[in-house]
Order: C-alpha cells, then structure tokens, then sequence
C-alpha cells in the first residue's frame, strides 16, 4: 500500500509504478517469475508509459533486448510506432494488468507488421497480478499462464 496516497494524483494503476516502493515490488516479482524462463525468449516487449517504468528496469536486469510499442495514433514524440530491437525472436509482453487484451494485440501487430513476421510472443506478464492487485491470478497460475497462454495473432498475411 502507497503511505500518503492523498500525496500523489493520477490513475491509480499507473500511480504504483511512480512510487518507488510500489515500482520496485512490482520489478523483483516480475523479476523472480521472468527469471525461470529467461533462456527461452531475447525480447521484452511493452507499450505505454506503465511499460516504460518498467521494463527497462526488468530487461536490464535479466540481460534482454527492448521493443517499446507506441499507442495507436501516438505521433508526439516520434514518427516511428515501433522502436528497439531489430532482431527479436521471441519476446515476452510485460504490461501493467490485462483488461481487454487490446494492448497485447496491438503489441503483436506492430511487431508483427514493422519489425519481424516470424517472431514469436511466448505470453503476457501482467505485472500488477504478481503483487496481489488487478483481477487476482494467484502466482502459480500466473506462472504457468506467462508461458502456457501464448499470444495469438491472425497472420493474414501469411495465409494470403
């Protein structure tokens, strides 16, 4: 729990990875479940400003590549919607919780469309489930969820 909440404004989802205690809980238990399966994929892929407080810090720790994946229609800082590494393979999508799966779908399309049609999304770690908030994966399911749920994306333009 953030101490002095009343002290910060914002979406409360995003808030806890302001707050230094809050982000770096959330970065070891990321951390602890992406160390188990680090050899089997070269990328960490994310979206959005929650992503981007915390997946460098992820990646750095377990030596890994980068994609940040602009928001659909986001032109304001570049005019690139997909930036990092080249030469993924396969990568892991870490976001701050799944709803929808819209981001996670956008994330594999872009990847997908600009960087490299054969790379592979081995699954999603939605980072706020691993510290007991969001819709309430218990940390074994979530584990095997990482790998087991792999990311889905029609491949039209393969069959076409």
């Amino acid at each position: 729990m953030i101490k002095n909440y009343d002290k910060y404004m914002g979406c409360a989802p995003i808030t806890k990875f302001l707050v230094a205690p809050e982000r770096d809980k959330h970065v070891k238990a990321a951390i602890k479940v992406l160390e188990k399966f680090k050899k089997q994929f070269d990328t960490i892929a994310f979206c959005g400003m929650s992503g981007a407080l915390i997946a460098p810090q992820i990646a750095a720790h377990l030596k890994k590549e980068l994609i940040m994946v602009r928001k659909k229609g986001d032109k304001r800082h570049s005019y690139h919607s997909v930036e990092g590494y080249a030469d993924v393979k396969k990568y892991i999508i870490v976001d701050d919780f799944i709803d929808e799966g819209k981001t996670a779908k956008h994330i594999q399309r872009m990847i997908f469309d600009n960087v490299n049609q054969d790379a592979k999304c081995l699954g999603l770690l939605p980072v706020q489930e691993l510290a007991g908030t969001g819709s309430g994966y218990q940390k074994t399911e979530l584990e095997t969820y990482i790998i087991l749920e792999a990311c889905k994306v029609k491949d039209k333009k393969k069959k076409g």
